[in-house]
């Protein structure tokens, strides 16, 4: 199981997998609120659910 922690405004994730020890990652852009929406860099989460990303 894999628990993932973002910040609006940050661009540094706390993840950690059960099992292993935590730690961060930095995205290349931070996520944002917009009206009411939490905005995310797409393609690191679905990296992170070992989805193929093309292009």
């Amino acid at each position: 199981m894999r628990f993932i922690k973002v910040t609006a405004g940050s661009r540094t994730v706390v993840y950690s997998r059960k099992g292993a020890p935590s730690g961060t990652i930095q995205l290349p852009a931070a996520p944002f609120i917009r009206q009411n929406r939490l905005y995310l860099p797409v393609r690191f989460f679905a990296e992170q659910m070992d989805l193929d990303v093309q292009g």
